[in-house]
C-alpha cells in the first residue's frame, strides 16, 4: 500500500540486501532457443566488496536534523531526530553476530553541562 501524500511510514528495521564485506558470486546459465538447441555459459566466479561506513557517520549522510544545528529555542518538549539519506545505513554493519537486528549507530543526547567535548582524543 502506498503512503498517501503528506504522510510518512516508520519502520523498525530496514536491512540492506547485502551486508558489508567480501562476497563471491558464482554464476552459470543454460540457454535454449526456440528450436530446442541448448548451449551453456561457462561458470564464472566474481569477487566483490560491499563498503559501508564503520564507527563514524560519514559527511553527507545526514539529510536533516531537529532541532537544527546552532538554533536557539524551547525544544524541551520535542523529540530530537536525525534523518539519514540511506535508510539501510544503521543495519549495514553487524555489532554482534548473535543479534543481527541491533543497529550499529545510535543518537546520543547530552544536555549542557553533562559532558565535555574534546576532539582528537581516542
Amino acid at each position: 500500500m502506498a503512503v498517501p501524500e503528506g504522510h510518512f511510514q516508520l519502520y523498525t528495521r530496514i536491512p540492506p540486501d547485502l551486508e558489508a564485506g567480501e562476497w563471491r558470486i558464482r554464476a552459470d546459465h543454460e540457454l535454449e532457443d526456440d528450436d530446442g538447441s541448448v548451449g551453456s555459459v561457462e561458470r564464472s566466479n566474481v569477487h566483490i566488496t560491499i563498503n559501508s561506513p564503520r564507527y563514524a557517520l560519514p559527511p553527507g549522510q545526514v539529510l536533516s536534523t531537529f532541532p537544527p544545528a546552532n538554533s536557539i529555542g524551547s525544544y524541551g518538549s520535542r523529540l530530537p531526530q536525525v534523518v539519514l539519506k540511506r535508510r539501510t545505513l544503521p543495519w549495514e554493519r553487524l555489532v554482534d553476530d548473535d543479534r543481527p537486528d541491533t543497529p550499529w549507530m545510535a543518537l546520543v543526547l547530552i544536555a549542557e553541562g553533562e559532558a565535555e567535548l574534546r576532539t582528537g582524543v581516542p
